[in-house]
């Protein structure tokens, strides 16, 4: 019996996601035998005898795979755990200040009844609930979280745990994050593992089960810093998944598949004898060329020759190639949110390489900034604001295109560190204040222009002194324009405003545009 019950809590622990079900129901159903699950009660004599037996497995698996069950009366989720366990089969959810009864079996609550949250960092688990609400939320349509104490209250635990069910479609997946961080030592270390796991069983069986450590260091013991290091380890986990993906799929698989002859056809094998060399395998009596008259080109007209020849020039300027490569990687940021699977794979790739691609070209931005900060220190009207405002801004650009470019062989490949994302994060809020100063700059110059007469030609006085031409309005109105669209990339980097991924290609496509058409001039 004691065999029987091993075997039986082997396949419940390791039943794929949102099928645990099917491993324990009465009969196995044409699906089940398709997906690779087998009943535990098929497998033995006992029964349903054997089930009473395998509530430890039961147990272990929705404690380790944070399942989620609701609460009587309510549509809420809430997780199972080893962090909020009570005592016996009882869980607290800290949120609601309710503990429950868990049937590990069945997956169901019940019995509820109040529980006060009684923690001394009571106020940063609640801090860290809204916060992680609004990040879940955001990113995971369908998911669960939760803020535990841990360690005998010396440190907090943080659990998120998605699900995405497709059972008509032969796939299942459950994505699972825990973090801790401890509160009272004086380094603050957020550690923890990320795991996804994905199951895909139409006419065959795949799995993919990845698992992701975490060891970062956070600045500071407070809700918006912890789930600021959260959000950025997951985004990159999600990227780095995606570059596999791709590598996995042009690589891997594609090398899997037998190709096509060179005609593009799949050959009949059943009719390989008849087949004659050159003629009936092609599809027809021999393999002929149709020769065509080439159809001749119709002239240019002047317009489309002039536009050709200005694209021409504006691509082959550094500024102007540039500018283009942002637009298309604005555009495929914008077409990944309306696409789903290898496509948005794909088109999120494609995005990464030509972000990647784009720092080439301002690797050496900072020699720029620091010159215009050294001539803006020996102009005579550096007591100004405006030239106060410029003085900040250049410098705030300096140093983020120096700390930048520190990290470019870890974005490259080439060479890892563990201090990238830190490295970033500085950079990123270097960028923001530049952009923030550049924006205040604009502003101040348009609201303090002077106001000018108009310039009437017609019985002006000859001895009559001109008047100063004024700052362009129009040239600080663009200005204004793409410092408030481009405000939003730092931002929303460093999770102080969350946009999301359609916004912000928007407002690329919008600052790339206006900003180039300067450039698209001048050339």
């Amino acid at each position: 019996m004691s065999s029987t019950t091993e075997l039986a809590s082997a396949f419940i622990e390791g039943a794929p996601p949102g099928e645990l079900p099917d491993v324990v129901a009465d009969q196995a159903t044409h699906a089940d035998t398709e997906s690779g699950v087998i009943d535990v009660q098929a497998l033995t004599s006992d029964g349903t005898d054997i089930i009473s037996s395998l509530a430890p497995a039961f147990e272990r698996y929705n404690e380790k795979q944070l399942a989620t069950v609701k609460l009587p009366g309510s549509s809420q989720e809430v997780i199972v755990s080893e962090f909020n366990k009570v005592e016996g089969n009882r869980y607290f959810d800290p949120e609601s200040q309710t503990s429950f009864e868990v049937d590990h079996t069945t997956q169901t609550a019940s019995a509820t009844q109040s529980f006060p949250l009684e923690s001394q960092n009571a106020d940063l688990i609640k801090s860290l609930l809204k916060s992680l609400g609004v990040h879940a939320r955001e990113h995971y349509p369908s998911c669960s979280y939760g803020v535990y104490p841990a360690e005998d209250d010396s440190a907090v635990a943080i659990l998120l745990v998605a699900n995405r069910y497709s059972p008509n479609n032969f796939w299942n997946g459950r994505f699972r994050a825990i973090y801790q961080v401890p509160v009272s030592s004086t380094s603050t270390t957020l550690t923890g593992k990320i795991h996804v796991d994905v199951h895909y069983y139409e006419d065959g069986n795949v799995a993919l089960n990845t698992t992701k450590p975490i060891n970062l260091s956070v600045p500071s013991v407070s809700a918006e810093s912890i789930i600021s290091r959260i959000a950025t380890a997951e985004r990159d986990y999600q990227e780095e998944l995606n570059r596999a993906f791709v590598r996995t799929a042009d690589g891997a698989f594609k090398g899997l598949r037998r190709q096509l002859p060179i005609t593009r056809q799949k050959v009949e094998w059943e009719k390989v004898g008849g087949y004659r060399l050159g003629q009936d395998i092609s599809g027809s009596r021999g393999i002929t060329r149709q020769t065509r008259a080439p159809s001749p080109i119709p002239p240019f007209t002047e317009v489309a020759a002039a536009m050709i020849g200005q694209f021409s020039r504006f691509v082959n300027s550094g500024a102007g190639l540039e500018k283009t490569l942002r637009l298309v990687q604005a555009v495929a940021q914008i077409a990944a949110v309306f696409t789903v699977g290898s496509t948005a794979v794909r088109l999120t790739t494609a995005k990464l390489q030509l972000a990647l691609t784009r720092r080439f070209f301002r690797f050496f931005g900072f020699l720029e900034s620091f010159q215009r900060v050294s001539a803006l220190l020996g102009k005579a009207g550096m007591g100004t604001v405006a030239g106060w405002l410029d003085l900040a801004k250049w410098t705030c650009f300096g140093l983020y295109f120096v700390l930048e470019d520190l990290t470019m062989l870890h974005a490259m490949g080439v060479y890892a560190v563990s201090w990238e994302a830190e490295v970033m994060r500085q950079a990123n809020t270097f960028w923001f204040y530049a952009l923030a100063l550049s924006l205040a700059g604009t502003l101040y110059r348009f609201f303090s222009a002077p106001v000018l007469p108009p310039n009437s030609k017609k019985g002006a006085r000859k001895n009559e002194k001109s008047v100063p031409a004024g700052p362009d309005t129009a040239a600080l109105v663009r200005q204004a324009i793409v410092d408030s669209c481009d405000l939003l990339i730092p931002a929303e980097l460093l999770d102080w405003m969350p946009t999301g991924d359609l916004v912000l290609g928007v407002t690329m496509v919008v600052s790339t545009v206006v900003s180039g058409r300067d450039i698209w001039v001048g050339v």
